[in-house]
């Protein structure tokens, strides 16, 4: 199974100290690297869990034994060629994670000016790496002349997977949050009166059943890590309420977020976006924003960013709810890289964790 470069992490980085302290031969420097790892893998949008499995690889468990040496923090053989080549040297471990996460992200095909770059190496080599390697199977023969290197991190990643099953879980990190999750369209009420609508259509695709499958997704990843969901779902039959009526529902929770799907006539036409009321708050932007940065991330259909917009289902969300804001996960008239039912579940695991993001680190 392919494992993309670029996607989230469910599993707390607490976890992966607990491991490397029994696994690394030097467990202060595993942790400091494990924490950078986490802390740079979300905001470029790296599976830095693996980074974190590479780091194990590169460095043999942190022993060094290799042309790399602990003080020059490179935990990933940046510009390390062999035969002697000590590769890059970095001012601070955090340093050496960043770099590391920014060329995975380069690999990946993210675009990183030259000024926010911190290894000379991913400069020099940027135009020649970039969207080289989508996953980290593709990382074999070109990040290391090894052709079994995936096997090689692949191996520690089941290491690690059939340690966690055994390891006992932290205390959920939503606990007492609760959370609205508004399924876009379905029943309505208007001024011309009632009825029930699926959204964009593009056959056989309906938007309301893409925004159902991002919306469970969505909550039962919330809800693994402690927080109570509640899914606002319009099926046939169910309550019409206006637009207004569904925003009030959220009174009482910390954050409301309802979740849509694009369309437009032009195939070429193609990103995630996130909306907030015009009348939006400081709050409402923060939680837009890390939102967008995992739809971006998970879904790599493009970034439309967060934008203000007249919202009747968010004009009515009372300021007792911390926070709200509408997704537009991609447009289902657009080129898509994975089938649209694949990518909505996806889609749905990045707003759980864009919402945890905001929620935790506030």
């Amino acid at each position: 199974m392919s494992v993309f470069i670029l996607g989230t992490v469910a599993e707390p980085v607490e976890a992966f100290i607990a491991w490397l302290s029994q696994k690394s031969a030097d467990p202060a420097l595993a942790k400091q690297v494990a924490s950078f790892h986490a802390k740079w893998g979300k905001e470029y949008g790296v599976r830095w869990d693996f980074a974190i499995f590479q780091s194990c690889l590169e460095t043999g468990w942190f022993t060094f034994k290799g042309d790399v040496k602990k003080a020059q923090n490179n935990f990933a053989g940046i510009g390390a060629t062999g035969n002697g080549e000590p590769g890059e040297s970095f001012p601070t471990v955090e340093a050496g994670c960043k770099a590391q996460i920014q060329h995975l992200a380069t690999y990946a095909g993210q675009a990183i000016a030259d000024a926010e770059l911190v290894a000379k190496h991913t400069k020099s080599v940027k135009n020649w790496i970039s969207g080289k390697a989508k996953t980290w199977e593709e990382l074999a023969g070109k990040w290391a002349a090894d052709g079994s290197y995936w096997r090689k991190i692949s191996a520690i990643a089941t290491e690690f997977s059939q340690w966690h099953e055994s390891y006992p879980q932290p205390k959920p990190t939503l606990a007492g949050k609760r959370i609205a999750i508004d399924v876009g369209h379905g029943s309505y009420k208007d001024n011309l009166g009632t009825g029930w609508e699926p959204g964009a259509v593009k056959p056989p695709i309906r938007e309301w059943d893409l925004n159902t499958i991002a919306a469970k997704e969505c909550a039962e990843k919330l809800r693994s890590l402690g927080a109570a969901v509640d899914i606002f779902q319009y099926d046939p039959g169910s309550p019409q309420l206006t637009l207004s009526e569904k925003g009030a529902r959220s009174n009482g929770h910390d954050v409301f977020v309802s979740i849509h799907h694009n369309s437009v006539d032009n195939p070429n036409a193609q990103h995630s976006l996130t909306l907030i009321h015009t009348n939006g708050t400081v709050e409402d932007s923060k939680l837009a924003q890390s939102i967008e940065k995992q739809l971006v991330a998970v879904c790599k259909v493009g970034d439309g960013g967060v934008r203000k917009q007249e919202l009747g289902v968010l004009s009515t969300v009372p300021s007792s709810v911390k926070a709200c804001c509408l997704t537009e996960g991609f447009f289902i008239t657009g080129r898509l890289p994975e089938p649209p039912d694949q990518l909505a579940k996806a889609e749905g695991g990045a707003i759980a964790q864009g919402i945890a993001d905001y929620l935790v680190q506030g």
